[in-house]
């Protein structure tokens, strides 16, 4: 057999379909093995590397839900195309929750099934090229995976020299930055690096928390001390006693509590709820939010000398759109932390360039979620343009219809402008049929016509 020939194994029981199967997918350069049972399959299995199998559910001997399993344990790299008479929603999602590539119902076009073989050679192809280059991003990044903080932009930079700078110094820091820009990371990292490493980390998320339960977790209570209050329990501030504790979100604290708060910092002592006795506590406090706390002070929403008592230093955590130079270094370290189990995968320069086309509300948090919800859907080790959100795509479009984020004084187009590019672009991709354009725009199409000819 000529080693550099795909392979491909069609499982099915009945010989009329297996025999056209056979001739309709033969080719100079693919070898065909048919099989009528799974044991047949299996035995083919362990003399050959098929990378594509064609697989019918329904064998004499087995379910083709089996020997899907057992075969993708072997190699999960395999594309699978289940192949069936029947197609209720259990089998097929089971079918795809198992690994299957697709799934094709009989009677079957085989200009589909050709098509459809194609384009798992296609896939096999794309994955053998990215399992090296998997490989050496796992090498490169092995040592970044247990980092809490990932960057190498001139932006990332400068935060880790302040952070260096501050963790041997007891100094109260804010961090401030968007919602999910890491900011408990560099809170953890002045703590892993500050004389009090060796103590507990403890973190209060105070925009979780209503009211009065966030005093209750702050300070604690003894038993009794209400309704609930079955036992005694220590408070975040003595357990956070020797190491430092983390106030995130401080900016959600309401006004009573922050008065307590303040007290607490100034005596450097703390009361439980119910309690008569104070408890002396030590520890670093670190604060972060997401709003502008001065604004709020203006506005009466926070105390301004609690302000003074937090804020020894400031520490800005960038958003992701203003290090885009990260992107790959962020996407090795998601992948390399990920479960050996999972399967390796790589992002495609185009789906890269997508990226970096996107001003990432979110910040890493959601570039982890979309990287992840990307590698479950892929059908190979590849994460494609396909492969990503609508949303992302929508701005890599309107870049190419010469949308520039830079437009304008305000960084904006007019959104006159923008809605007129737009219905251009929409009539081109229809061939200028009006009708399917403005149905694709979801707008009438005198409406269409307007903008047109604006």
């Amino acid at each position: 057999m000529d080693q550099e020939k795909e392979v491909l194994l069609v499982v099915e029981d009945k010989w009329a379909v297996r025999d056209l199967l056979k001739k309709a997918l033969e080719a100079p350069s693919r070898e065909v093995l048919t099989a009528a049972t799974g044991d047949e399959a299996r035995a083919l299995l362990k003399c050959h590397t098929p990378s594509v199998l064609l697989l019918d559910i329904g064998l004499p001997d087995a379910s083709g839900l089996d020997l899907l399993a057992e075969s993708l344990k072997e190699d999960s790299s395999r594309m699978i195309i289940m192949l069936t008479g029947l197609a209720d929603e259990k089998m097929v999602v089971n079918a795809m929750r198992q690994g299957a590539m697709d799934y094709v119902t009989k009677p079957f076009s085989v200009a589909h099934v050709q098509a459809q073989i194609g384009k798992a050679f296609e896939l096999t192809r794309r994955n053998r090229a990215a399992q090296d280059q998997a490989s050496e991003v796992v090498k490169q990044t092995s040592a970044d995976v247990e980092r809490y903080l990932i960057g190498r932009s001139p932006a990332m930079i400068e935060l880790f020299k302040l952070v260096g700078r501050l963790a041997d110094s007891a100094i109260p820091v804010m961090i401030t930055g968007e919602s999910g820009t890491g900011k408990e990371l560099v809170a953890r990292a002045l703590h892993r690096y500050g004389p009090n490493a060796k103590g507990p980390f403890v973190p209060v998320d105070c925009g979780s928390l209503p009211e009065g339960l966030l005093e209750a977790e702050l300070f604690g209570y003894e038993r009794g001390a209400f309704t609930g209050a079955v036992a005694a329990k220590p408070g975040r501030f003595e357990l956070a006693n020797g190491g430092t504790l983390f106030l995130d979100e401080i900016g959600n604290i309401p006004l009573e509590l922050q008065a307590k708060l303040l007290r607490v910092l100034q005596e450097k002592t703390t009361q439980r709820l119910g309690a008569n006795r104070s408890i002396v506590w030590d520890a670093r406090l670190i604060s972060a939010t997401n709003v502008n706390v001065n604004d709020m002070v203006a506005q009466g929403k926070f105390r301004e000398d609690l302000l003074y008592r937090i804020v020894g230093m400031e520490l800005k955590v960038p958003p992701l759109r203003k290090r885009l130079e990260d992107l790959p270094l962020l996407l090795s370290h998601f992948f390399g932390k990920w479960d050996a189990g999972r399967k390796r995968v790589v992002v495609s320069d185009e789906a890269l360039e997508i990226m970096k086309s996107y001003h990432w509300p979110g910040n890493v948090r959601e570039l982890e979620h979309v990287v992840d919800r990307a590698a479950t859907l892929t059908r190979g080790s590849v994460i494609g343009r396909e492969d990503l959100p609508e949303e992302l795509c929508g701005v890599r479009e309107l870049s190419e219809l010469g949308v520039s984020r830079s437009a304008g004084s305000s960084g904006l187009l007019p959104l006159e402008e923008l809605n007129r590019r737009y219905a251009r672009h929409a009539l081109s991709v229809c061939n200028g049929n009006k009708m399917q354009a403005a149905r694709a725009l979801r707008i009438d199409r005198r409406t269409l016509i307007s903008l047109l000819a604006e």
